[in-house]
């Protein structure tokens, strides 16, 4: 047993590797889900704002061009374009004020889960479930203190990155902790084999001793 001490400490600390990475993996996965659909929904509504300021205004100066003389009609419409582009403006950010306290519900988070990881959920991934089970809370907490507009995008390499430790780094650690397990105990193995030979021998002369005397 305590010649397997360091194996297991070892094996431990890459399994500890592993199940850290998954863990900061599953969370920013979910963090940027909820970033781009936000992001998403954010986009759509300065769009529609922009839209019906544009298109009030470039009919204002249409009918401007085509008769000076209803400037005044024009100048209307104008104005009523610009406070309608407000007004949509303002309905939302009041919409995506809803949509915020509705991503820190469990039943939002739930989903968001389910739908990325879909696949695994279908072939009944345990370790997957234990996963979410530990990682929702720390996602709320971070939802709740920095705010769904502050969340920063995560790029591709950071994605890369730790996906590389758990399908090439955590592989490669667990390959060379078994070469070097092999070595030890091939070491020990030929250490027993020569202490047996040496106790024979000790032995095989005390016997010649033992029968001289």
């Amino acid at each position: 047993q305590v010649y397997l001490a360091p194996e297991r400490r070892i094996d431990n600390m890459i399994t500890q590797l592993y199940d850290s990475t998954s863990l900061l993996q599953m969370h920013v996965n979910v963090l940027e889900a909820i970033r781009i659909d936000y992001q998403e929904q954010r986009k759509k509504y300065l769009a529609l704002a922009a839209s019906v300021g544009l298109i009030g205004n470039s009919v204002s100066l249409a009918a401007l061009y085509m008769v000076p003389t209803i400037w005044g009609f024009s100048a209307t419409l104008s104005v009523s374009s610009i406070l309608g582009a407000a007004g949509v403006y303002l309905y939302g950010n009041h919409l995506l004020g809803e949509l915020r306290e509705a991503m820190l519900t469990d039943n939002y988070l739930e989903r968001t889960f389910s739908r990325l990881y879909v696949h695994e959920l279908a072939d009944g991934n345990e370790f997957v479930k234990a996963l979410w089970i530990r990682v929702k809370r720390p996602i709320t907490g971070t939802l709740s203190t920095v705010g769904i507009p502050n969340l920063i995008k995560v790029s591709n390499r950071d994605f890369n990155a730790l996906e590389n430790v758990l399908e090439d780094t955590v592989p490669s650690l667990r390959r060379e902790a078994s070469h070097l397990t092999r070595q030890r105990n091939e070491a020990l193995q030929q250490a027993e084999s020569e202490t047996k030979v040496i106790d024979d021998g000790i032995n095989g002369t005390w016997r010649k001793l033992k029968f001289k005397n």
